[in-house]
């Protein structure tokens, strides 16, 4: 696991347990979606007002066909998966008045873009 951050904090006003578990559940995914192991890295810097977070991982990508799929709730790929942890992330960041998306290149990895509304002059 590698993190980066922008110089200073990045602070988002919400519910923290929440926010936590929606970015540990994102993070959990990629972790799982790299089987065989790899690099996951965790990218969080100010952009515009907002607060973003890109998890990116170097699995094996989601095909395009279920992309737009993957933050039902109880939609899974994993033979063990429940389906509830990427709906209940995005869930959560849009209660905060957030998005979470999908950038994704099959066969090279996910990136998911947490994207909050910061506190301003913090």
């Amino acid at each position: 696991l590698e993190v980066s951050a922008t110089a200073g904090p990045v602070v988002v006003r919400g519910d923290r347990d929440h926010l936590k578990q929606a970015l540990l559940n994102i993070v959990m995914n990629g972790i799982e979606a790299m089987d065989g192991g790899g690099q996951l890295r965790v990218e969080v810097a100010r952009s515009a007002g907002y607060a973003v977070a890109r998890v990116i991982d170097h699995g094996p990508g989601i095909p395009p066909e279920l992309k737009e799929k993957v933050f039902r709730l109880y939609f899974t790929t994993k033979e063990r998966g429940s389906g509830i942890g990427l709906a209940m992330a995005s869930r959560a960041v849009q209660l905060h008045g957030g998005t979470l998306e999908l950038a994704d290149t099959p066969g090279h990895g996910c990136t998911f873009i947490l994207t909050l509304p910061a506190e301003a002059g913090l």
